[in-house]
Formats: C-alpha cells, sequence, structure tokens
C-alpha cells in the first residue's frame, strides 16, 4: 500500500513539476516572440518598448495581455489554448485581432496607479506643447463610449509595440463637432498666445493710446478663428466604406451603423475595435491659409449662386407649380452652358454661351439665348414699372388711408418683390418657363395692391375735378 501511495505521489511531482516547467517556459516573452511565428513584429516591437528589453525593467507579455490574477485561471488556459489552435491552423505571419489589454494590468500600484495619473498634467507630441490628463478623457466621453487604455494606447504601427498616434486624437475631437467647440475647442489642447499679433509691438514698450491686437481682442470682438486659421482640419467625416461589411453580413445589423451609441457602446466600450478600424481618418494641420480660402468660393460667398440653382431647380413657389429647368431631367450642371472664356474685373470666368446652345442641339438655337434675354428683361422691367406704380399710389393716398391698411398694401407688395428679385437676380434665363411664371406671382401682388387704390385714385381725381 505504502508503495502505491509513493508512487502516486511521485507521479503528482513530477506532473506538478512538468505543469509549472510548461507554465514557466510559455510565460517567457521569448516563446511568444520566437516560437509562436505570427508574434514576430509584436515582439520585434516590444524589444525596441520601454516595457520590454528597452525599458528599465523588462516587463513579459503576460504581465500586461493577463489582468492580474488571471493567467492561472481556467478561463485564462481556454483563452491560451485558443491562440494555441489559432497558431496551428493559420498560415497567416501575422496576428490582426486587436489586442484586449484590461485597464488594471495598466493602473496596479506598481505600474500605473490611477491615483497618481489620472490628474497628473501630462504633454503630448515631439514639442510637448499639447498638455492634458487622463482624467479630463476618462469624464467626458463621446455617447456610448467606456474609455479603456487601449482606446487611445493602440497598436498602430510596425515599428512601435503601442502608441497614441495623433490621428487617434483627432477621430474624438473633431469628428461631428462644430469648428473651435465643445470637445473641438483650440484652447483644450494649445495654450492661446497672449503677445501681440502686430510684429512691431512685440517686443516694444506698451503704449496705452494704441491697440493691441492678440488672440485674446479678437475673440472678444468676434472674429472669426477661421479669419486666420482656414481648413485646419480636413478630411472624410463619414464611416470607411466597407468597414462595417469586414466584420458583419446580417441587414438588421448594418442597418445600425449610424447608431452612435450604439456602435461605441458594442465596439468601444467592448474593446473590439479601434476608431480608425471605422472612421476615416481626419487631417489637423496649418497650410496653405490663402490659397485653401481662395480656392474655396463659398469662404466668401457662403451663399453664392444660390438664386440661380433655385431657378433651376423650380420649385413650387406661392401659386407657381413646380416647374424644374429643362436641363435638369438630363442633369446638366452649369459648365455645360458657361464654355465662353471672358475676363471680368481681372480673372477668368465662363460665361453662358449660345455656341453652347448650337453644340447641343442645332443652328437654330444660336438666336434662342438672346430671345430669352430679351423677353424675361422686358417682362422684369415691366413688373417694376407696375410695382412703382403701386408705390406711387400709396404715396398719393396716405392720407386717406390708414396705418393698417399702408402696412398691408407695403406687405403684399413685398412678397411680390421677392419673386420678382428671384427672376432678375438669379437671371431668369436659367428657366424661362418658371421665370415667366414667377414673373405673374409677383405682378398678382402688385394688381391686388392697384385693384385696391386705383379706384381711390380715380374717386379722388374726380373731386379734384369737381
Amino acid at each position: 500500500m505504502k508503495k502505491i501511495v509513493l508512487i502516486i505521489v511521485v507521479i503528482a511531482a513530477i506532473s506538478a513539476a512538468m505543469v509549472f516547467s510548461v507554465e514557466s517556459y510559455t510565460a517567457r516573452p521569448q516563446f511568444c516572440g520566437t516560437s509562436c511565428h505570427i508574434m514576430d513584429k509584436p515582439y520585434k516591437s516590444w524589444q525596441a518598448d520601454k516595457h520590454g528589453k528597452a525599458g528599465k525593467e523588462e516587463i513579459s507579455c503576460v504581465v500586461c495581455h493577463y489582468a492580474p490574477g488571471e493567467k492561472m485561471t481556467l478561463h485564462a488556459k481556454f483563452k491560451g489554448l485558443g491562440q494555441l489552435f489559432t497558431y496551428l491552423s493559420t498560415d497567416d505571419k501575422e496576428v490582426r485581432r486587436a489586442t484586449h489589454i484590461a485597464d488594471i494590468s495598466c493602473s496596479t500600484a506598481q505600474c500605473h496607479p490611477s491615483e497618481k495619473f489620472m490628474d497628473k498634467q501630462l504633454t503630448y507630441g515631439k514639442e510637448k506643447k499639447v498638455k492634458f490628463t487622463h482624467k479630463a478623457h476618462y469624464e467626458k466621453t463621446i455617447p456610448g463610449q467606456e474609455m479603456h487604455c487601449t482606446t487611445c494606447h493602440i497598436k498602430a504601427s510596425d515599428e512601435k509595440h503601442f502608441e497614441v498616434p495623433k490621428e487617434q486624437c483627432y477621430v474624438c475631437h473633431f469628428r461631428n463637432t462644430e469648428f473651435n467647440k465643445g470637445r473641438a475647442a483650440c484652447n483644450l489642447c494649445h495654450e492661446i498666445p497672449t503677445t501681440p499679433l502686430q510684429s512691431q509691438k512685440k517686443d516694444a514698450p506698451l503704449d496705452p493710446d494704441q491697440a493691441v491686437i492678440t488672440h485674446q481682442s479678437l475673440e472678444k470682438a468676434g472674429v472669426s478663428c477661421e479669419s486666420c486659421h482656414y481648413q485646419v482640419i480636413t478630411g472624410e467625416t463619414d464611416l470607411i466604406p466597407g468597414s462595417c461589411e469586414k466584420c458583419h453580413s446580417d441587414k438588421m445589423v448594418l442597418e445600425k451603423r449610424y447608431e452612435m451609441k450604439l456602435m461605441h457602446t458594442e465596439h468601444v466600450a467592448k474593446q473590439k475595435a479601434q476608431c480608425a478600424d471605422c472612421h476615416q481618418p481626419l487631417i489637423h494641420k496649418e497650410g496653405d491659409f490663402i490659397e485653401a480660402a481662395r480656392i474655396n468660393c463659398a469662404s466668401c460667398h457662403p451663399d453664392h449662386h444660390s438664386l440661380q440653382k433655385a431657378l433651376l431647380l423650380g420649385a413650387a413657389y406661392g401659386g407657381v407649380p413646380e416647374t424644374p429647368s429643362l436641363m435638369n431631367p438630363v442633369k446638366t450642371n452649369c459648365q455645360g452652358c458657361h464654355d465662353k472664356p471672358e475676363i471680368h474685373k481681372g480673372e477668368k470666368i465662363l460665361r453662358g454661351s449660345a455656341k453652347s446652345c448650337v453644340d447641343c442641339h442645332t443652328k437654330d438655337h444660336e438666336k434662342l439665348l438672346a430671345d430669352w434675354i430679351k423677353e424675361v428683361q422686358t417682362e422684369v422691367s415691366f413688373a417694376k414699372e407696375e410695382k412703382a406704380r403701386a408705390e406711387g399710389l400709396i404715396v398719393k393716398l396716405k392720407d386717406q388711408l390708414s396705418e393698417e391698411q399702408i402696412a398691408e398694401f407695403i406687405k403684399t407688395l413685398a412678397t411680390g418683390q421677392k419673386a420678382l428679385d428671384l427672376v432678375e437676380f438669379g437671371n431668369g434665363v436659367h428657366n424661362k418657363k418658371y421665370s415667366i411664371m414667377l414673373i405673374d406671382e409677383g405682378l398678382n401682388s402688385v394688381y391686388t395692391v392697384l385693384d385696391e387704390l386705383e379706384p381711390l385714385a380715380e374717386e379722388a381725381e374726380a373731386e379734384k375735378q369737381e
């Protein structure tokens, strides 16, 4: 009996020693990096990292990739077996899945304890000009987000084991935000200079009789930041085309792709994806501040050519039915008709020309453009004369009219004037049929007033002659 017990003890001791040896051997970074070929790049980047051989203290893989106390649990063993089966069953040369690191692995008392790091002001960037605290990021999250260490500290390149690429900051700070507002406010990251912007006053003694221009004085005066910092944030704000389909195929799931809170809960809070997996990168840098504004017409003309567009679309207006331009069904844009180079105020422009009509239609259409221009201008001039006649009668009969009547007549004429302005300033030739109906709409307002005032004027004239 004693012999059997002794044999069992020896076998158990040998088994335990083997398990311990295997456990110790497979927990070494060298095993992960040199025995497991799909860990080659992570292992090399770990060697160069301050958490690896390049640091003061070598932190092994399992210290970070398993939460404290997790390594010897059944869950961890199955996790390890899963990695083993993945290694045995794949021909891939590298790991492609996002790494899951528990926050507690980073914030243990021996590493980066929260009580020391959350409020500590740190700097970011090569020039260390961007100041931040971890606490601010944990407390002010986007709906659905639950910030983890790996939300910002990610594996972004082969060279570094993990890092915080600036593009990671831009996604959260600039996506779906208004320039210099909220989480996109410049002073969250940049210290706003207080020195004079006038170069001659930077080192000169302060003269109380002369105005000093600073960022603060401009802000107080309501000067837009974009007056100088134009298009410092650029890029596509939509999701990466096809990014959802890489992981999902269910139609009902894909239809929820724009439910921000749900998407952040499932992907960010549960650490299943990185920001760059779904969002296109944004660029934040100073560029050619003049050229960027120059090539963007809307920077100085925010609503330019809106009247021309309204005429081309021909939406229902008052009593005028929807009447799109004849060019709309064939999707002809400005360039289809504006092909005549001209110099206007020293700059090259393209005018609309009869040649473009002939190019698409027939020679008989060469005269059409001039006829349309003449007809629309004639009708507009007539409408303006009739409106002026109505306005003259209001002045002439003001002593016979109440203030309420005068206000109502002026309001009616203003309504008609809007229709006439659309034709005159939008250039009615862009949609002649629609423009003629708009002119009639404007004249209806004018004649509503004239129908009221002309009888009064005739009575007044008759009394005068008696």
